[in-house]
């Protein structure tokens, strides 16, 4: 914790952007994943934290919460340029700019 009481999610460093396979289904050809971990500055995961992804090639938004260890995965998202958001109740958000390909 800093001297003002908040903790700043470090997801810069730890944030992690992977391809997942789909299950074998019609939209597994035309999707992607992102999937990584949200972490405080001493690396620990941090939990229940909403992971946004916004995009142009998506009607509307895309939410998950993060695990106990701060896992989270977004399946099913269309190709395309994404606007990634993390917040958490007393935390400033962090926002980064990621690409996402077709599943294989």
């Amino acid at each position: 914790m800093g001297s003002n009481g908040c903790r700043h999610i470090a997801a810069a460093a730890v944030l992690a952007v992977a391809i997942v396979p789909a299950p074998a289904a019609p939209q597994a050809l035309e999707t992607g994943s992102l999937e990584g971990r949200v972490t405080d500055g001493s690396g620990s995961g941090l939990a229940g934290v909403r992971v946004t992804a916004a995009s142009p090639a998506l009607q509307g938004e895309r939410s998950a919460l993060s695990k106990l260890d701060g896992h989270y995965l977004l399946r099913g998202l269309p190709p395309g340029a994404y606007r990634v958001t993390f917040a958490l109740a007393g935390m400033s958000p962090v926002r980064h700019a990621v690409r996402v390909e077709l599943g294989l």
